[in-house]
């Protein structure tokens, strides 16, 4: 691994690249990547913004990526929790009624020896709750649950941890196999809060529930950038 100033004359001698920089710089290095066909894993978000300019540039990486036969992984750490694969396991063939997806951490335990006001996950620009928790908990329901047909929801900023960013939102989706799901991201929980709730009829109707164990995180990340390795060495052997 070598930290790069020079993107594009790096990508193109690489078997795969890791965008870990800030976030702004995000699509521009994916784009260099994907313009020498070489593989990349990106940090969440991929882009900071929805303007025309940013949906060109998300467009254009769609196209390149197609053009060249690049590929990229993004990162969502949590499909990796072995608990939560073994979780989504359980009801994989059964039909999906409903589910709750409920994450909260207050923010001032993210990162204990940092101000939380001036952190990325406080910045109103970035999104706040909703690029920096909810994109993991919609990633996990398409993961779990399928593809989207309808998606409607609230975002807020509650002004309690005195951040203008938005620190509460909740989803509602209607899944295209007819499952409903809601979804709930807070900057305010405390103690942590990450639970994932599923409703199935089979062989009448089954619940099941998984609870977040912070001890998996390490294995997780492990098991997120071998999957990442995995890829390239596939890409090369073609």
């Amino acid at each position: 691994l070598h930290r790069v100033d020079n993107w594009a004359e790096t990508a193109a001698v690489s078997d795969g690249m890791f965008v870990c920089t800030p976030p702004k710089y995000h699509l521009s290095y994916c784009l260099a990547c994907a313009g020498s066909g070489v593989p990349f894993f990106v940090e969440k978000p991929l882009s900071t913004g929805l303007t025309d300019l940013h949906v060109d540039a998300l467009t254009q990486l769609i196209e390149t990526m197609q053009e060249r036969g690049a590929w990229g992984m993004m990162g969502q750490s949590y499909r990796h929790l072995p608990s939560l694969q073994k979780f989504g396991k359980q009801f994989s063939h059964q039909d999906i009624l409903a589910a709750e997806i409920w994450q909260g951490q207050n923010l001032a335990d993210w990162r204990p020896d940092a101000d939380y006001k001036l952190s990325y996950s406080a910045s109103i620009e970035q999104g706040g709750v909703v690029r920096d928790s909810l994109s993991h908990s919609l990633d996990i329901a398409n993961w779990l649950f399928g593809e989207f047909s309808h998606i409607t929801g609230l975002v807020g900023a509650s002004g309690l941890l005195g951040i203008d960013a938005p620190d509460v939102a909740t989803a509602l989706i209607k899944m295209r196999n007819g499952a409903q799901v809601t979804i709930h991201n807070d900057y305010w929980m405390r103690p942590r809060e990450f639970t994932i709730r599923v409703v199935t009829c089979g062989k009448g109707m089954n619940r099941f529930e998984w609870r977040f164990d912070h001890t998996e995180m390490s294995e997780a990340y492990c098991e997120e950038t071998m999957s990442f390795v995995d890829g390239c060495k596939r890409k090369l052997q073609k």
